[in-house]
């Protein structure tokens, strides 16, 4: 998959700030993925090297060794996910509540969403698998669903826009 990287950009992070997550390295190359998850942020920068920063209190913030190819990166309340070149999912952090074990069937997975302690997959075919904390029925995806183009997530929820 080929991205074209907009030239003259720079990432701006501002707001609550208590674990430096809003402190963006100036180490970083050209990014072609963002995100921001309860208190530690994340990048995927072209050739698919991610860099996370902010707090660590469970494990969030360090990047696997081994991980490369990543195109699109997630960070969640305590975990965060990376989406491999070819559709593949790779998790870290807190797995207290399954948010970091994808069901081994998952296939080619899309695109990505990240809530609080859940995590959202588009696979190949528009539809969803989610998994992790269920308390609220977030991870309870409808079977009456049309085809999913785009996925979201909060804290305790997660949003499918379904097409008929």
């Amino acid at each position: 998959m080929a991205f074209a990287v907009p030239q003259n950009t720079e990432i701006v992070a501002f707001g609550w700030n208590s674990f430096n997550q809003s402190d963006v390295p100036i180490t970083l190359g050209p990014v072609l993925s963002i995100s921001a998850g309860y208190a530690h942020s994340a990048t995927v920068e072209l050739g698919g090297t991610v860099k996370c920063w902010g707090y660590n209190g469970g494990g969030q913030s360090v990047v696997p060794a081994e991980l490369s190819g990543v195109i699109a990166v997630a960070a969640g309340g305590f975990h965060t996910v990376a989406l491999r070149s070819g559709g593949a999912l790779t998790c870290w952090g807190s797995n207290a509540q399954g948010q970091c074990t994808p069901p081994k069937n998952i296939g080619i997975v899309n695109a990505l969403a990240t809530g609080g302690y859940l995590t959202i997959a588009l696979k190949n075919g528009a539809t969803v698998a989610c998994f992790g904390y269920n308390l609220y029925g977030q991870c309870s995806v409808p079977t009456t669903l049309g085809q999913v183009t785009a996925i979201a997530a909060g804290e305790d929820l997660a949003i499918l826009l379904s097409q008929w």
